[in-house]
């Protein structure tokens, strides 16, 4: 990935793109329209959104995406270190 692809803008673009995807993080991580802004895999996340202590990055998407996307993440998603995919 080229420095500029770390320019907020593009890295906001693409993090909107991926927690409003309406199949869920994954599928926005992969679709057209996020890899038009900044062309990861769901393996690479990690360069772009870093993990917490607690969440891997996908899961910290997830959690942001929840209630966005009707509170698909919950408590159960949480101790299995899952995340939804509506």
């Amino acid at each position: 990935m080229s420095h500029d692809a770390y320019n907020l803008g593009r890295i906001e673009r693409w993090m909107q793109t991926v927690i409003m995807h309406p199949a869920g993080v994954q599928q926005g991580i992969a679709s057209e329209d996020a890899r038009r802004h900044l062309d990861i895999t769901t393996d690479e996340i990690e360069k772009v959104i870093t993990r917490s202590n607690a969440l891997t990055a996908a899961e910290r998407l997830a959690y942001i995406a929840g209630p966005i996307t009707e509170g698909c993440w919950n408590a159960s998603a949480r101790s299995s270190r899952s995340y939804c995919t509506l």
